[in-house]
């Protein structure tokens, strides 16, 4: 039996959106592929996801998110032709609820097919395969390393390179905060969202969100000061939000999220951001503390810690 186990990403934020046409570097040039994204996020320890794999007469799954991850096994085995599979999802976050999920998913089960066919592939391969790192690649990155990362914008058709990774302090408290009932934007819904916002002027938030994040997220970190790291995270996820304002109708991708963040700011927690299209809200701070503001609220509480581990695989015989 082969199994992987991996973390959640949390995505705080891009630096930028991609406009309807060329780019213009800093000098001025117009001619080079249109660059898109970039951005800053992290891996988490909870709720991660654990796939096993073991030979079989027939392809099977079970557990959550069991089809897709047989699609996905498919998939690779185009490529890696061999025997049937049994796939056991043994835990993995929902879908959509801004944690990545799609994507450790998809690496997990990709990674665990390559070594049942003792195939050397690396990650990169299996997201091309799979199709994943379109718009972000922090959960490739992550997969592989974990850590505090920060991604550089990339051409269209391009993997974003790793700018930037940090272990992020083991010990700082992080809880997520998943309003009941919200799904976040995807599939159809989010293709016509990044298409919408294709048509929205440039603006000038690239600078001060690059600022945030180098000069003041990433030295928080190195010396410990948490408070500073808080208040940059929450700055830069509100900037973030600035910028898809237009499609969302507000700073946050539902007003349940916007109130759930006036609480928690209201009451000096001080960092606080909505990771990726939501409805998963991340804050750095105790989780007692935030169920306690936040009681009588139709939430999930998750209390979790940073993973600055990559992907782990494990063999057994049986």
């Amino acid at each position: 039996m082969i199994r992987v186990c991996t973390g959640s990403r949390l995505h705080l934020g891009f630096f930028d959106l991609p406009g309807a046409g060329p780019w213009p570097t800093l000098e001025g040039d117009a001619g080079l592929p249109r660059l898109a994204w970039g951005g800053v996020g992290m891996m988490i320890d909870r709720p991660g996801v654990v796939v096993a794999v073991q030979p079989a007469s027939e392809w099977s799954s079970s557990g959550p998110c069991a089809e897709r991850a047989l699609a996905f096994a498919q998939t690779v085995a185009q490529h890696l032709p061999g025997d049937p599979l049994d796939l056991h999802v043994e835990s993995c976050p929902a879908e959509h609820s801004g944690l990545g999920t799609g994507t450790q998913l998809a690496l997990a089960v990709g990674l665990a097919v390559a070594r049942s066919r003792c195939a050397r592939v690396g990650v990169w391969q299996l997201a091309r395969w799979l199709g994943r790192g379109k718009r972000s690649c922090l959960g490739i990155h992550g997969f592989r390393r974990g850590g505090f990362l920060i991604e550089a914008t990339h051409a269209e058709g391009r993997f974003a390179p790793l700018l930037l990774r940090r272990d992020f302090p083991p010990h700082w408290p992080i809880t997520l905060i998943e309003p009941q009932r919200l799904v976040g934007t995807h599939g159809t819904q989010e293709k016509q969202a990044f298409a919408a916002l294709r048509e929205v002027p440039r603006t000038s938030h690239a600078e001060a969100l690059a600022r945030l994040a180098f000069l003041e997220m990433v030295p928080a970190l190195r010396p410990l000061d948490p408070r500073r790291f808080g208040s940059a995270v929450t700055d830069f996820n509100r900037r973030v939000g600035e910028m898809f304002r237009p499609w969302q109708g507000g700073i946050y991708a539902d007003p349940a999220i916007a109130q759930i963040v006036a609480k928690l700011r209201g009451a000096e927690i001080c960092g606080v951001a909505q990771s990726s299209w939501g409805p998963t809200i991340v804050a750095f701070a105790e989780a007692g503390e935030v169920a306690r503001l936040l009681h009588g609220e139709e939430v999930a509480i998750t209390k979790c810690r940073a993973l600055n581990q990559g992907v782990r695989v494990i063999s057994s015989e049986r």
